[in-house]
Formats: C-alpha cells, structure tokens, sequence
C-alpha cells in the first residue's frame, strides 16, 4: 500500500486523514510491514519477508514521496494532474538514468 500523503485535492491529512493504516490492517489480522516506499533493498526485503509463509495475509505499507528524484515534481501538489511535455518526460528519464547509475545501478 502506497502512503504518500497525497491525493489529487490535497494532502490525505486535511481531507479524510487515514490515521495509521499499518495499525488497521493489524486490526485485521494482517502481517504488517512498514518500509520506506522509495528504498528499492528494503521492498525487496519485505516481499522476500512476503515468501516466509505464515498463516496470516501480508501487508506492506509504502511510506512514499511522490515524485520522488523528479525535479519539479517531487512532493509537488499538482502532481497528480500535471500535463508534461515530451522533452520534459525525456529530461526527467535522463536525470532519474544517471540517478540510477550513480548508485551503480542498471538500466533495464
């Protein structure tokens, strides 16, 4: 479950908090785990946590940002509408590459 804090009129907060859904969905009988949404290693390592078995239905709770490694887009409240032009998606593609690269990461 994604958790950004953002929806398309504003923040969640201000509109119809959620509160802490990790905690409802433990409520639930859910295995929970909270991890940082944008830390690649750590959801690998909550959906390797997913195979473990176990008698209860999982759950993970993304804490994200939205737009996160976008100039111009990160936490931006318009982003959930915004029109982008072609060259801005292209830049963007090229920024979030080299990103990817300087963590010595690999281009799909």
């Amino acid at each position: 479950m994604d958790v950004n804090g953002k929806q398309l009129d504003g923040c969640t907060k201000d509109i119809l908090d959620t509160l802490d859904l990790g905690a409802k969905l433990e409520a639930f009988g859910f295995d929970t785990v909270r991890i940082d949404g944008n830390d690649v290693v750590a959801l690998y390592e909550a959906l390797e946590h997913t195979r473990a078995g176990g008698d209860k239905p999982y759950a993970i709770v993304m804490n994200t940002i939205k737009g996160k490694g976008v100039p111009g887009v990160e936490n931006t409240a318009s982003n959930h509408s915004m029109t982008v032009p072609a060259e801005q998606w292209d830049a963007w593609q090229k920024d979030l590459i080299a990103q990817l690269n300087a963590m010595g990461g690999e281009q799909a």
